[in-house]
């Protein structure tokens, strides 16, 4: 079977090609919604970045502005700085003034008060009669103990004689023994005789120094009937009585005495300024009582060591008193010539103290207030003395007030040099800046 092929031959002579069909046209609505969304998608996000720009600028424009506000009302303090003086300061130290020689009078016999010659405010010599012991049972032991004495010296001439005795019959025993007249038993009974004759009298010899011993005891005990003072002075305090019951042991005084014609003032000095007072320094006594009066002793000596509790060293002045201007037991003030060193000094204004203690405004390199605690020593009016704390290049905020707290932000002033020895504090300042 033949398959014949209906496709037909464009090539041949009139045979055309079969028109085209028209294909159908595309609908164009989805591009524009796609086109549609698209812009209204850019429009909403540039609503968005618009919307949430703008607060930023807001909030930027909103903290510079604050930060220009809070630069431009940084409060404005007044700064110094610390500062030492020129020369060694005049060391000036609170002393107590007390007597040269002070001690209380007591009674060394048992007695009554049989009169009293001084009382308070005398002047005295050394060995004055200040008062006397009237001692009657003392007195009736003395005469006793003088008695035994005396029979003991009765004793030892009655030893001493038979001792003699016993002596010369021991010599005609051992002559008579020698020829064979007489025995041996009697010449020992002769020589023990003689040996006791010998005890008897060391032992009369022995009592008579005891029986010695008990008088004068007594009788150095009568003397004290008579109350002396020991040394130069006036008497402070007068605590007996005509009449009164003495009693040796009793330790109440009956006087006291104190040499007042030179005086003694004992100082505390630091340990910091110790080491600038020496021996035969002369030192300065100040009595506000006595205001238009100078008073001028030495150091005599020092304790040697500093007193672990106070951290000071003991240092005694010698002052002369002669016209009695001065009295024991007052509070004075000692002024040692330089003495003091070259302290580190602040302005009394710059301390800030309260119950955190005592502190300074220290305003830092980046002029943020910081609050340190100091250790004060001297106060010398205006200024204090700095122990602890500080060294010395810091800048302090003069009358800090309660609105500086710590760490806020101030706007400082030049320091004022106090003196011609801070040269070289203000390249200190401008260091601690940096």
């Amino acid at each position: 079977m033949t398959t014949v092929n209906l496709i037909p031959d464009h090539s041949l002579p009139g045979v055309g090609a079969p028109a085209e069909q028209p294909k159908p046209a595309r609908s164009r609505t989805p591009v524009f919604a796609v086109l549609g969304l698209l812009v209204l998608g850019g429009g909403g996000l540039g609503s968005l970045y618009v919307v949430g720009r703008q607060p930023r600028r807001e909030q930027r424009a909103s903290l510079y502005a604050e930060t220009a506000e809070a630069i431009a009302s940084r409060p404005r303090v007044q700064i110094s700085v610390p500062f030492r003086k020129d020369k060694p300061a005049d060391l000036t130290l609170p002393g107590e003034i007390r007597a040269f020689q002070d001690t209380n009078v007591f009674a060394r016999t048992d007695g009554y008060v049989k009169r009293y010659l001084v009382d308070i405010g005398d002047k005295v010599e050394a060995g004055a009669l200040l008062a006397e012991i009237d001692t009657p049972e003392l007195d009736q032991e003395l005469k006793q103990a003088q008695a035994l004495l005396a029979q003991s010296k009765a004793n030892r001439q009655l030893a001493e004689s038979r001792l003699e005795l016993a002596a010369l019959t021991l010599r005609r025993s051992q002559q008579l023994n020698s020829r064979g007249a007489e025995t041996r038993q009697v010449l020992d009974e002769y020589t023990a005789e003689f040996k006791v004759a010998e005890a008897t009298l060391l032992t009369a010899a022995a009592d008579i120094e005891a029986k010695a011993a008990s008088a004068n005891r007594l009788a150095e005990l009568q003397k004290f009937q008579k109350v002396l003072a020991p040394f130069r002075g006036v008497i402070t305090e007068r605590n007996v009585d005509t009449g009164a019951l003495i009693s040796s042991g009793s330790s109440q005084p009956l006087y006291r005495i104190a040499q007042t014609d030179k005086l003694k003032v004992y100082v505390n000095v630091p340990q910091a300024n110790s080491i600038g007072i020496k021996a035969g320094q002369h030192a300065e006594v100040l009595v506000r009582e006595q205001p238009n009066r100078k008073f001028v002793g030495n150091v005599t000596r020092t304790s040697g060591a500093i007193e672990t509790r106070s951290r000071t060293l003991l240092t005694e002045v010698v002052l002369p008193n002669e016209k009695g201007e001065l009295y024991a037991g007052m509070y004075v003030k000692v002024r040692f010539d330089e003495a003091g060193g070259r302290p580190l000094l602040i302005p009394a204004t710059t301390l800030v103290i309260n119950t955190l203690g005592t502190r300074v405004a220290v305003v830092g390199p980046d002029d943020s207030l910081h609050y340190q605690e100091v250790q004060l020593g001297r106060d010398y009016g205006q200024d204090v003395e700095i122990l602890q704390g500080l060294s010395g290049t810091e800048r302090l905020i003069q009358n800090p007030t309660e609105n500086l707290v710590e760490g806020v932000k101030v706007e400082p002033t030049e320091p004022t040099l106090k003196t011609a020895s801070l040269a070289g504090t203000t390249s200190a300042v401008s260091a601690a800046r940096h």
